[in-house]
């Protein structure tokens, strides 16, 4: 039930006839998004325009050979395709775009590149990047899937819950909260999605694939100005500058940018200032 006054949470009712009342409830229900969503109607930020990648198969399979120590992410003409060695068994997927594979043809390019035995049958879902516009809504905080979801690429989905709880337990440090509380945790979360969702919009927008349209759609694709600026400042000058909230450090953002050929024209003429020893 919604408080008639300000609709904020007044109670919740379980199916086993429990009635629940709180002062602040954590939304962990994932893409259903239960309280925020669909009893709060908080609104979505869809990025599906950033990122076209929208659906996600996985299977897992019988472990061939000795597992290697690291996970192996390959692209594919409409995706990516991932193979996870665990102790006793390979743990396999494919993230790609509706708009330019059916899923029966990206299992099939799935199932194509896996050595070993499927151990059980592909399962799928979908979802749609982006992330919720207030993730801390008058008494309701979501965390996880309920307040976004950006896609498996750099799986950062454990990460932004584990700072989602640091977050609320700081600024929860008093036995009470208010506007003040809610809005700096808002600004905090919204910024760190928008942090990795830049980073992940990196690697299509400087993919040098020629062999689909997906890939080409992608370098194609009009990116957020706060990833522009980044790309822009180390262009012209090798300058990378970690901004506040940020997951990712310099050296994530350097292992890209050089691995996929994007190069300084030039530096920052500062550094003529210092001897070779020095540097």
């Amino acid at each position: 039930d919604l408080a008639k006054e300000d609709g904020s949470i007044e109670t919740l009712h379980l199916e086993s006839g429990v009635t629940i009342s709180a002062d602040l409830y954590i939304d962990c229900s994932g893409f259903g998004a239960f309280l925020i969503e669909q009893a709060m109607k908080t609104g979505y930020e869809d990025w599906s325009h950033y990122l076209v990648c929208d659906t996600a198969v996985a299977v897992q399979s019988e472990l061939v050979g000795d597992p290697i120590a690291r996970t192996v992410a390959h692209a594919q003409k409409a995706g990516w395709q991932w193979q996870i060695p665990l102790q006793n068994r390979m743990g396999n997927g494919i993230v790609f775009s509706s708009q330019f594979i059916n899923k029966d043809e990206a299992i099939s390019t799935m199932l194509s590149n896996i050595d070993g035995k499927i151990i059980q049958e592909p399962r799928s879902f979908s979802f749609t990047p982006g992330r919720r516009k207030k993730a801390w809504n008058k008494n309701c905080v979501a965390v996880g899937l309920a307040s976004g979801f950006l896609e498996p690429l750099e799986s950062t989905s454990i990460a932004l819950v584990e700072t989602a709880v640091e977050k609320i337990a700081s600024f929860l440090e008093k036995p009470e909260y208010g506007q003040e509380e809610t809005d700096k945790f808002n600004y905090a979360m919204g910024q760190e999605y928008e942090r990795v969702r830049d980073f992940i919009i990196l690697h299509y927008k400087l993919n040098g694939r020629t062999d689909s349209s997906m890939w080409q759609h992608c370098r194609d694709l009009k990116i957020p100005q706060t990833l522009a600026d980044k790309m822009t400042a180390f262009k012209t000058e090798g300058k990378l500058s970690r901004l506040p909230w940020e997951i990712f450090g310099n050296d994530s953002w350097l292992a890209i940018f050089y691995g996929l050929h994007y190069m300084p024209t030039t530096y920052d003429n500062r550094i003529d200032k210092f001897s070779t020893e020095v540097l």
